[in-house]
């Protein structure tokens, strides 16, 4: 019988990959699971493809405080507002709409 081994989500996509031991299944899939996306200067989705040193950073969020965090290999941490521990603002990030999914 097939079985999962592994599965891979990050909160922000094309950032480094989380390997947990549960995840949360809803209706639009994994919860918090690429729910946010990086826009870069010309107002476009960024992501591996084309910045492949995203994966270098990794993504955590916190679903109860609404509060998105991106730390660097040097530690260096990013957040927006309210997130105590950041060091400094965040570049653009936009939220994706699970909502706007649409089912069969």
């Amino acid at each position: 019988m097939p079985r999962i081994a592994r599965l891979s989500v990050t909160p922000v996509k094309g950032t480094a990959l989380h390997h947990p031991d549960a995840v949360e299944l809803g209706f639009n899939g994994l919860a918090h699971n690429r729910l946010f996306y990086l826009i870069d200067a010309n107002g476009l989705m960024a992501n591996g493809k084309r910045f492949g040193s995203l994966v270098q950073i990794r993504a955590s969020f916190d679903p109860e405080a609404q509060i998105l965090s991106l730390s660097s290999p040097d530690g260096d941490r990013r957040g927006l507002p309210g997130d105590p521990a950041s060091t400094g603002p965040l570049i653009a990030v936009e939220r994706s709409d699970p909502q706007a999914v649409t089912r069969p």
